[in-house]
Protein backbone atom coordinates (compact mmCIF):
# COMPACT_ATOMS: atom_id res chain seq x y z
CA UNK A 1 0.00 0.00 0.00
CA UNK A 2 2.71 2.24 0.98
CA UNK A 3 4.72 1.43 -2.28
CA UNK A 4 1.29 2.61 -4.16
CA UNK A 5 1.47 5.69 -2.87
CA UNK A 6 4.98 6.18 -3.12
CA UNK A 7 4.38 6.09 -7.13
CA UNK A 8 1.14 7.57 -7.48
CA UNK A 9 3.09 10.58 -5.61
CA UNK A 10 5.71 10.63 -8.22
CA UNK A 11 4.37 12.56 -11.29
CA UNK A 12 3.67 15.63 -8.81
CA UNK A 13 6.52 15.44 -7.20
CA UNK A 14 8.68 15.64 -10.89
CA UNK A 15 6.26 18.28 -12.18
CA UNK A 16 6.92 20.32 -8.85
CA UNK A 17 10.88 19.44 -9.41
CA UNK A 18 10.61 20.74 -13.06
CA UNK A 19 9.31 23.61 -11.77
CA UNK A 20 12.01 24.22 -9.17
CA UNK A 21 14.99 23.49 -12.24
CA UNK A 22 13.09 26.39 -14.66
CA UNK A 23 13.59 28.42 -11.29
CA UNK A 24 9.85 29.36 -11.82
CA UNK A 25 8.59 31.84 -9.52
CA UNK A 26 5.13 31.66 -7.43
CA UNK A 27 2.76 32.28 -10.32
CA UNK A 28 1.35 30.10 -13.67
CA UNK A 29 1.94 30.00 -16.96
CA UNK A 30 -0.81 32.31 -17.91
CA UNK A 31 0.71 34.85 -15.48
CA UNK A 32 4.23 35.01 -17.01
CA UNK A 33 2.95 36.33 -20.22
CA UNK A 34 1.62 39.25 -19.18
CA UNK A 35 2.75 42.61 -20.03
CA UNK A 36 5.40 43.89 -18.01
CA UNK A 37 3.88 47.41 -18.40
CA UNK A 38 5.79 50.48 -16.15
CA UNK A 39 7.92 48.16 -14.20
CA UNK A 40 10.09 51.39 -12.42
CA UNK A 41 6.94 52.19 -11.07
CA UNK A 42 5.50 49.05 -9.38
CA UNK A 43 9.44 48.86 -7.65
CA UNK A 44 8.75 51.96 -6.35
CA UNK A 45 6.03 50.68 -4.76
CA UNK A 46 7.97 48.52 -2.97
CA UNK A 47 8.97 50.97 -0.75
CA UNK A 48 5.12 51.53 0.69
CA UNK A 49 3.72 49.00 2.81
CA UNK A 50 0.01 50.07 1.69
CA UNK A 51 1.39 49.30 -1.62
CA UNK A 52 3.99 46.41 -1.75
CA UNK A 53 1.88 43.37 -1.75
CA UNK A 54 0.85 44.57 -5.04
CA UNK A 55 3.77 45.51 -6.38
CA UNK A 56 5.66 42.06 -5.47
CA UNK A 57 2.65 40.00 -7.06
CA UNK A 58 3.27 42.40 -10.08
CA UNK A 59 6.45 42.14 -10.44
CA UNK A 60 6.26 38.32 -10.20
CA UNK A 61 4.19 37.87 -12.20
CA UNK A 62 6.14 39.16 -15.66
CA UNK A 63 9.71 38.17 -13.57
CA UNK A 64 10.73 36.46 -16.35
CA UNK A 65 9.81 38.51 -19.06
CA UNK A 66 12.46 40.98 -17.34
CA UNK A 67 15.70 40.33 -17.60
CA UNK A 68 17.18 42.54 -15.88
CA UNK A 69 14.56 42.77 -13.32
CA UNK A 70 16.81 41.97 -10.39
CA UNK A 71 19.28 45.15 -11.07
CA UNK A 72 16.41 47.11 -11.53
CA UNK A 73 15.54 46.47 -7.85
CA UNK A 74 19.01 46.96 -6.37
CA UNK A 75 19.04 50.30 -7.37
CA UNK A 76 16.47 51.55 -7.03
CA UNK A 77 15.95 52.85 -3.55
CA UNK A 78 14.44 51.50 -0.70
CA UNK A 79 13.40 48.11 -2.34
CA UNK A 80 15.87 45.91 -1.02
CA UNK A 81 15.25 46.74 2.35
CA UNK A 82 11.19 46.23 1.81
CA UNK A 83 11.51 42.60 0.33
CA UNK A 84 13.96 42.07 3.22
CA UNK A 85 11.01 43.55 5.84
CA UNK A 86 8.87 40.86 4.60
CA UNK A 87 11.43 37.81 5.13
CA UNK A 88 12.32 39.18 8.34
CA UNK A 89 8.68 39.15 9.73
CA UNK A 90 8.73 35.25 9.64
CA UNK A 91 11.26 35.36 12.44
CA UNK A 92 8.68 36.91 14.70
CA UNK A 93 6.51 34.23 14.25
CA UNK A 94 5.96 30.63 15.74
CA UNK A 95 3.59 29.55 13.29
CA UNK A 96 2.78 31.54 9.86
CA UNK A 97 -0.35 31.92 7.81
CA UNK A 98 -0.65 30.44 4.58
CA UNK A 99 -1.48 34.71 3.44
CA UNK A 100 1.64 35.53 5.53
CA UNK A 101 3.94 32.42 3.31
CA UNK A 102 2.62 33.42 0.21
CA UNK A 103 3.61 36.90 0.70
CA UNK A 104 7.09 35.69 1.91
CA UNK A 105 7.74 33.53 -0.96
CA UNK A 106 6.57 36.23 -3.23
CA UNK A 107 9.74 38.53 -1.82
CA UNK A 108 12.25 35.42 -1.41
CA UNK A 109 11.49 34.94 -5.51
CA UNK A 110 12.14 39.04 -5.81
CA UNK A 111 15.30 38.61 -4.24
CA UNK A 112 15.98 35.20 -6.09
CA UNK A 113 16.28 37.67 -9.27
CA UNK A 114 19.00 40.12 -7.97
CA UNK A 115 20.59 36.96 -6.51
CA UNK A 116 20.81 35.22 -9.87
CA UNK A 117 21.56 38.60 -11.73
CA UNK A 118 25.46 38.62 -12.79
CA UNK A 119 25.78 42.16 -12.48
CA UNK A 120 23.85 42.09 -8.81
CA UNK A 121 25.45 38.28 -7.54
CA UNK A 122 28.71 39.77 -5.97
CA UNK A 123 27.32 42.77 -4.29
CA UNK A 124 24.32 40.55 -2.89
CA UNK A 125 26.65 38.39 -0.86
CA UNK A 126 28.97 41.18 0.07
CA UNK A 127 25.81 42.76 1.48
CA UNK A 128 25.72 39.27 3.30
CA UNK A 129 21.78 39.20 2.39
CA UNK A 130 22.54 35.84 1.81
CA UNK A 131 22.82 35.60 5.89
CA UNK A 132 19.41 37.51 6.11
CA UNK A 133 17.76 34.60 4.14
CA UNK A 134 19.45 31.50 5.58
CA UNK A 135 17.79 31.37 8.95
CA UNK A 136 14.80 30.09 6.52
CA UNK A 137 16.97 27.34 4.74
CA UNK A 138 18.33 25.90 8.52
CA UNK A 139 14.92 25.87 10.15
CA UNK A 140 14.18 22.50 12.12
CA UNK A 141 11.58 19.94 11.41
CA UNK A 142 8.69 22.46 10.38
CA UNK A 143 4.92 23.17 9.50
CA UNK A 144 3.93 23.29 5.74
CA UNK A 145 4.01 26.53 5.45
CA UNK A 146 7.97 26.77 7.01
CA UNK A 147 9.03 24.39 4.53
CA UNK A 148 7.83 26.09 1.94
CA UNK A 149 9.81 28.89 3.17
CA UNK A 150 12.85 26.65 2.97
CA UNK A 151 12.19 26.07 -0.44
CA UNK A 152 12.47 29.36 -1.26
CA UNK A 153 15.37 30.29 0.99
CA UNK A 154 16.97 27.32 -0.60
CA UNK A 155 16.37 28.66 -4.25
CA UNK A 156 17.87 32.07 -3.55
CA UNK A 157 20.86 30.01 -2.19
CA UNK A 158 20.72 27.91 -5.41
CA UNK A 159 20.41 31.50 -7.16
CA UNK A 160 23.93 32.51 -5.81
CA UNK A 161 26.12 29.63 -6.81
CA UNK A 162 24.89 29.25 -9.83
CA UNK A 163 27.56 29.65 -12.24
CA UNK A 164 26.07 29.49 -15.95
CA UNK A 165 26.88 32.76 -15.86
CA UNK A 166 30.59 31.93 -15.84
CA UNK A 167 30.24 30.26 -18.95
CA UNK A 168 28.28 32.85 -20.87
CA UNK A 169 31.19 35.06 -19.91
CA UNK A 170 28.77 37.49 -18.22
CA UNK A 171 30.43 37.02 -14.70
CA UNK A 172 34.63 36.67 -14.31
CA UNK A 173 36.09 33.95 -12.64
CA UNK A 174 37.40 36.56 -9.63
CA UNK A 175 33.68 37.39 -9.25
CA UNK A 176 32.33 34.35 -9.45
CA UNK A 177 34.92 33.02 -6.51
CA UNK A 178 34.46 36.15 -4.39
CA UNK A 179 30.76 34.65 -4.35
CA UNK A 180 31.76 31.30 -3.75
CA UNK A 181 34.23 32.05 -0.98
CA UNK A 182 31.78 34.17 0.84
CA UNK A 183 28.94 31.66 0.47
CA UNK A 184 31.53 28.77 1.88
CA UNK A 185 33.17 30.84 4.63
CA UNK A 186 32.69 29.59 8.19
CA UNK A 187 30.73 26.64 7.16
CA UNK A 188 27.82 28.75 5.86
CA UNK A 189 26.92 27.06 2.68
CA UNK A 190 27.73 23.20 4.60
CA UNK A 191 25.44 24.03 7.73
CA UNK A 192 22.17 25.12 5.10
CA UNK A 193 23.06 21.72 3.08
CA UNK A 194 23.49 19.89 6.19
CA UNK A 195 20.21 20.84 7.77
CA UNK A 196 17.88 20.90 4.86
CA UNK A 197 18.73 17.30 4.36
CA UNK A 198 18.40 15.95 7.62
CA UNK A 199 14.85 18.29 8.45
CA UNK A 200 13.39 19.16 4.97
CA UNK A 201 11.32 17.76 2.90
CA UNK A 202 11.90 15.81 0.00
CA UNK A 203 11.47 18.61 -2.52
CA UNK A 204 13.84 20.92 -0.13
CA UNK A 205 16.29 17.85 -0.29
CA UNK A 206 16.22 17.59 -3.96
CA UNK A 207 16.76 21.41 -3.91
CA UNK A 208 19.92 20.78 -1.82
CA UNK A 209 20.90 18.47 -3.85
CA UNK A 210 21.08 21.08 -6.93
CA UNK A 211 23.08 23.36 -4.98
CA UNK A 212 25.83 21.03 -4.10
CA UNK A 213 25.72 19.82 -7.90
CA UNK A 214 26.04 23.69 -8.77
CA UNK A 215 29.12 24.16 -6.37
CA UNK A 216 31.18 20.59 -7.57
CA UNK A 217 30.58 21.45 -11.37
CA UNK A 218 33.93 23.40 -11.58
CA UNK A 219 36.50 21.80 -9.91
CA UNK A 220 38.88 24.66 -8.78
CA UNK A 221 35.82 25.81 -6.68
CA UNK A 222 35.24 22.23 -5.31
CA UNK A 223 38.55 22.21 -4.69
CA UNK A 224 37.78 25.19 -2.12
CA UNK A 225 34.86 23.35 -0.89
CA UNK A 226 36.79 20.20 0.24
CA UNK A 227 39.02 22.75 2.17
CA UNK A 228 36.21 23.69 4.29
CA UNK A 229 36.71 22.35 7.81
CA UNK A 230 33.59 20.68 7.98
CA UNK A 231 32.86 19.37 4.26
CA UNK A 232 34.88 15.74 4.22
CA UNK A 233 33.13 15.34 7.86
CA UNK A 234 29.17 16.14 6.62
CA UNK A 235 29.14 16.27 2.55
CA UNK A 236 29.42 12.46 2.30
CA UNK A 237 26.97 11.84 4.85
CA UNK A 238 24.80 14.21 3.18
CA UNK A 239 24.90 12.52 0.37
CA UNK A 240 24.01 9.44 1.25
CA UNK A 241 20.96 10.36 2.47
CA UNK A 242 20.47 12.36 -0.55
CA UNK A 243 21.07 8.62 -2.68
CA UNK A 244 18.53 7.08 -0.60
CA UNK A 245 15.70 10.01 -1.33
CA UNK A 246 16.73 9.88 -4.40
CA UNK A 247 16.01 6.01 -4.82
CA UNK A 248 12.83 5.88 -3.43
CA UNK A 249 11.14 9.21 -5.03
CA UNK A 250 13.01 9.82 -8.38
CA UNK A 251 15.65 7.01 -9.34
CA UNK A 252 16.70 8.05 -12.46
CA UNK A 253 19.06 10.88 -9.83
CA UNK A 254 20.57 7.83 -8.66
CA UNK A 255 23.51 8.20 -11.24
CA UNK A 256 23.95 11.65 -10.30
CA UNK A 257 24.55 11.67 -6.65
CA UNK A 258 26.83 8.65 -7.25
CA UNK A 259 28.85 10.96 -9.58
CA UNK A 260 29.06 13.45 -7.20
CA UNK A 261 30.58 11.61 -4.45
CA UNK A 262 32.90 10.37 -6.73
CA UNK A 263 33.98 13.55 -7.58
CA UNK A 264 34.30 15.03 -4.57
CA UNK A 265 36.20 12.28 -3.22
CA UNK A 266 38.70 12.45 -6.27
CA UNK A 267 38.70 16.62 -5.75
CA UNK A 268 39.73 16.08 -2.45
CA UNK A 269 42.61 13.32 -2.95
CA UNK A 270 43.98 15.64 -5.58
CA UNK A 271 43.78 18.85 -3.26
CA UNK A 272 45.08 16.68 -0.17
CA UNK A 273 48.05 15.66 -2.41
CA UNK A 274 48.87 19.71 -3.46
CA UNK A 275 51.57 21.18 -1.73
Amino acid sequence: MTQKSGIDNRPRLLQEWEAMCRGASVVTPSDQNRNPGDTNTLIIKLANPGTREYAMKSLCMFHRNVPDLGVLIWHSFGAVSSLIQEIISAYLRREVLESDAARILTALSLLEAVAEHPRTKVDFVCSKIHEIVAPLANLGPSSPHFEALRRGALRVMRALVGGSNLDRGMIGQKEYACVIMQMLADDFLMKIIWNSVNHGGTLAQLLTLQIIYRVSYYDDVLIIFTRAPNTMKLLPKALEKLHEVCRKEMPPMCPQVVSLYQKLYSRYHQSAMAP
